[in-house]
């Protein structure tokens, strides 16, 4: 696991931060018009989260794969 390797985790991680947020915005300025969101825009949020949650998962998990080899490498 190298430095670029968590570097790339680390931007999907904001990436898929950034497409759930612009999901959420579209959700709420309908909400705020009084429409209500289509089900493909609840969907296209659902499916935004669910990329959070992996690709934190992700992160998180290598992120402890390289402190495991640091730590028997010292």
């Amino acid at each position: 696991m190298t430095r670029r390797d968590l570097e790339i985790l680390i931007d999907c991680v904001e990436d898929a931060q950034r497409t759930k947020k612009a999901a959420a915005e579209v959700i709420a300025d309908l909400i705020v018009e009084g429409k209500m969101p289509t089900e493909t825009q609840v969907r296209a949020y659902c499916f935004a989260r669910l990329g959070v949650q992996s690709a934190m998962r992700d992160l998180e998990n290598c992120m402890e794969i390289a402190a495991i080899d640091a730590a028997e490498e010292a």
